[in-house]
């Protein structure tokens, strides 16, 4: 993932920032808009475009976690990376392991679709 929006002008035509936003995203799973929002996207389904969000969103926060603690990053190396990428990060999956989320908000929170 190496989609990354570094500029935001809120006099830019806002039709111009969504067309750019969604040129980099047809070329990566996610993009972080610089210093605001993480940004993801699908063309299988919102299931797996929100489970690949959360996934997402997890990984910035061990992140953080791991930078708070001053501790020396060991990054994963790039063969075991793109491997991972092509088994287990498909759309499908995304949208598999969104279903366990899914059961789990309607059985916790069964008001959520009133």
């Amino acid at each position: 993932m190496r989609g990354i929006l570094r500029t935001f002008d809120p006099e830019v035509d806002e039709c111009a920032l969504c067309f750019h936003t969604s040129i980099v995203c047809q070329r990566v799973k996610a993009a972080t808009h610089q210093n605001h929002v993480l940004l993801k996207a699908s063309r299988h389904s919102i299931e797996s475009a929100a489970f690949w969000y959360i996934a997402l969103e997890r990984c910035c926060q061990q992140q953080l976690t791991i930078d708070a603690a001053g501790i020396k990053a060991r990054l994963v190396p790039a063969e075991r990376a793109c491997y991972s990428r092509e088994h287990v990060s498909s759309e499908y999956i995304g949208w598999l392991h969104f279903q366990a989320i899914w059961g789990q908000l309607v059985a916790t929170q069964p008001d959520m679709s009133d």
